[in-house]
């Protein structure tokens, strides 16, 4: 007789390993300007960002292209697993531009 543990199947959540600032841009901080860009990634079995895109926008284009670039050159995830496995995961992450 064999029993089916809940466990077996069981999935898990990416986490976040390194998530580094994006350079705030001169121009938007010469101007005071703070907002935050949401994005939507696919994070890969390996942890590495694969895809990214912008699902809403900070206002400012150079602030948004900094969040991107930053978080799909580098952001590291531990990956969501399925079973034990690494599994590739998409995922919505806000960055933030503070002024201090």
């Amino acid at each position: 007789q064999q029993s089916r543990g809940l466990g077996e199947h069981h999935k898990t959540q990416v986490r976040i390993v390194q998530a580094p600032k994006p350079p705030y841009p001169f121009r938007a901080r010469k101007l005071g300007f703070e907002g935050e860009v949401e994005l939507a990634i696919t994070i890969g079995k390996d942890g590495f960002v694969k895809t990214g895109n912008i699902i809403r926008s900070s206002g400012r284009n150079d602030c948004d292209s900094s969040a991107l670039d930053t978080v799909l050159s580098k952001w590291r995830f531990s990956p969501a697993t399925f079973s034990g496995i690494p599994i590739e995961s998409k995922e919505q992450v806000v960055v933030r531009f503070q002024l201090r």
